[in-house]
């Protein structure tokens, strides 16, 4: 599963919002702030990973004792 694209789009979103600010008043603001703006970014992810199903499977053989499937 190739994810750089992904983690470097998570993290061009989160440096807008810290660019936007000039400063902060104490590192509790900056990661509240951070946070807040994670759980918005992953509300937004809506699209299906390809081919799931198959990497599910493969996975549940691989780490059949670590991996608990409900079906």
């Amino acid at each position: 599963m190739y994810t750089p694209n992904i983690i470097e789009d998570f993290h061009r979103q989160l440096r807008a919002v810290t660019k936007s600010k000039g400063a902060f008043q104490s590192e509790g603001a900056l990661i509240k702030i951070l946070f807040l703006d994670q759980e918005n970014i992953c509300a937004k992810w809506n699209k299906p990973t390809h081919n799931w199903n198959r990497t599910l499977a493969q996975l549940s053989i691989i780490f059949n004792d670590r991996l608990k499937l409900n079906l």
